[in-house]
């Protein structure tokens, strides 16, 4: 009862304490996204703006007719060495400079010409011809056929100042009329610079904040990242980095140029759902203790009851029948003692009686020991009246006698409860030439069996009973015939015996049925025994030993369709293994 009260008390609360801890945290994974999305896109019409500004860029050369002569000029096949002259020179770094003007994040503008000249502004470190090894992005620029292509995060070297991290936007130029490639234009652009702005944009106090394009290449942040994004990165997802679960905010962009994702650590979005959780866990644990103490104190009248209730049950476990219960209530539990009290009386009342029926089943089994006859003084009394019978010729005698001594042999034995049908029927046989001297001639007795099913496995005489209420019912003691069959169907043996005597009646054949089916009554009728009248309860027992071993579609069944005489089956299972 305690148990119970105690969940009804903490079942629902700690389901409202779980509900408001979830409704929080979606509600501010919906705000972190919302507020994350609306900064990524300003932050996105920005940076493709930009993006945009410096593709036009390398169009300008397009428009020059002193760099569309230079360039014409260079548009020979490529030369590991070529000549540039210095006027040539001096224009393009004239035109490169200007480009750059006033524009801080451009590192640098480089023309490649297609015969391996290179140009670039004045302050440029760099050689008088490009190699295609130190350019792997070229293929991929002269693929876009004169569409901008952003080129990824890479270290260059070839510029005056120190060492930079530039991403580059380039395009392949062509002859305006012709469409013969000139020369490829790239912007390099510092990476600090564009994106310095971005390092005060979080959306929490670990989040992140990464630009990418649409092959996973990391734009910023500018220096190198320890984690590899997944390449199944969506909006509004969960991935795990370094240990830490992520929700991912994706705002891509239409047209392939660059994307913007943001990080936040699903442990800074729960953290204030956290501190809400403990407290409102903390408030359901002081108010479970106090439910706790109320239900204690409510159950304890009723358990008290019913804890002594149970140690006067260990009394009477162990046999002391004597104990009662003193009823103080008059609710359900004292119906509950009172119950167990009469229970307890009814029991010791029973254990009395089944004492005093122990004590007399001993002293008949007693009375009986002392009545038995050894069975060798049986056996040797048989065999001396036997051999008598022999002396004398009385053939008929001695075979009378021999098969009485089978029959004994057979009884005598109750250790063993199952026997081959072979040894059966030799019973059967011995015992029917004995009927057979009662009644004379007249006794026909025939078998038919299933040679297969000589080594079948049956109960040990449960032939002898129908055979026996044949004889003593069925022929009495006017000639006839008795047949017995044994056969097999679908793996069920059928064992009937036959006789064409007199015979029942149909109210008759109905009430022996109802006797065979239903328990005897133990009042009615002397107790049988073998050779003894047949009242209908060996034909019972028979039909419930099967029952017991073998289930109830097995047992013993009476033809009522048979006019002349009776006719009893008996059903078993085939076993023909061996007996253990």
């Amino acid at each position: 009862m305690f148990m119970t009260l105690a969940i009804i008390a903490t079942v629902p609360l700690l389901l409202g304490v779980i509900t408001i801890y979830i409704a929080y945290i979606n509600s501010a994974e919906q705000s972190a996204r919302a507020y994350s999305h609306q900064i990524m896109e300003q932050m996105n019409i920005h940076l493709n703006r930009s993006i945009y500004d410096y593709a036009k860029l390398t169009t300008v050369a397009l428009y020059d007719t002193n760099v569309m002569e230079i360039l014409r000029n260079h548009s020979g096949p490529y030369q590991s060495s070529i000549y540039t002259s210095a006027a040539e020179k001096s224009k393009m770094n004239l035109f490169i400079s200007s480009l750059s003007f006033e524009k801080p994040e451009i590192v640098g503008i480089r023309i490649l010409a297609m015969d391996g000249s290179i140009f670039g502004s004045a302050d440029e470190k760099q050689s008088d011809h490009w190699l295609y090894e130190e350019h792997p992005w070229l293929k991929r620029v002269v693929a876009e056929d004169g569409e901008f292509v952003i080129i990824p995060p890479y270290e260059i070297n070839y510029y005056s100042i120190r060492k930079a991290r530039v991403f580059s936007v380039a395009r392949l130029l062509r002859e305006p009329y012709t469409l013969r490639p000139l020369a490829v234009a790239t912007i390099d652009i510092n990476s600090s610079l564009i994106f310095g702005n971005l390092e005060s944009v979080t959306f929490s106090k670990n989040s992140k904040l990464l630009i990418t394009n649409h092959n996973g290449d990391i734009f910023y942040p500018n220096k190198a990242v320890d984690f590899t994004l997944p390449a199944d990165l969506r909006d509004n997802g969960l991935i795990d980095l370094q240990g830490e679960t992520y929700l991912s905010v994706l705002r891509e962009s239409s047209d392939e140029t660059l994307n913007i994702i943001g990080l936040i650590p699903v442990s800074d979005l729960r953290k204030n759902a956290q501190v809400l959780f403990e407290y409102t866990l903390l408030i359901s644990v002081i108010a479970l203790l106090i439910a706790y103490l109320l239900a204690y104190f409510g159950a304890r009248n009723l358990i008290k009851p019913i804890k002594h209730l149970q140690f006067k049950m260990k009394k009477i476990q162990i046999g002391l029948f004597g104990e009662r219960i003193e009823i103080r209530s008059k609710d359900e539990i004292g119906d509950l003692m009172n119950g167990f009290n009469s229970m307890v009386t009814e029991i010791e009342r029973l254990i009395k009686e089944n004492l005093e029926i122990g004590l007399r089943e001993r002293e008949a089994e007693l009375s009986a020991l002392q009545s038995q006859m050894n069975p060798h003084f049986l056996y040797n009394t048989l065999e001396n009246i036997n051999m008598m019978a022999l002396e004398q010729s009385h053939f008929e005698i001695s075979g009378v006698v021999s098969s009485l001594g089978k029959l004994i042999r057979y009884t005598v034995n109750n250790k063993v409860m199952f026997v081959p049908l072979n040894e059966e029927l030799r019973f059967l046989e011995a015992y029917m030439k004995i009927c057979a001297t009662r009644i004379g001639a007249g006794l026909i007795w025939r078998m038919h069996v299933d040679p297969i099913l000589k080594t079948s496995i049956i109960p040990k005489l449960i032939i002898q009973p129908l055979v026996e209420n044949a004889v003593q019912h069925g022929i009495r003691q006017q000639p006839g015939c008795i047949d017995l069959n044994i056969y097999q169907e679908d793996g069920t043996l059928y064992i009937a015996v036959s006789d064409d005597g007199v015979g029942m009646s149909a109210e008759k054949k109905l009430e022996l049925i109802q006797r065979i089916g239903l328990p005897a009554n133990p009042q009615q009728g002397k107790k049988e025994s073998f050779g003894g009248p047949i009242k209908g309860n060996a034909l019972w027992n028979v039909n419930q030993r099967i029952k017991l071993l073998y289930g109830p579609q097995f047992g013993l069944f009476i033809d009522q369709d048979s006019d002349i005489g009776s006719r009893f089956m008996i059903q078993l299972p085939v076993r023909l293994e061996e007996i253990e």
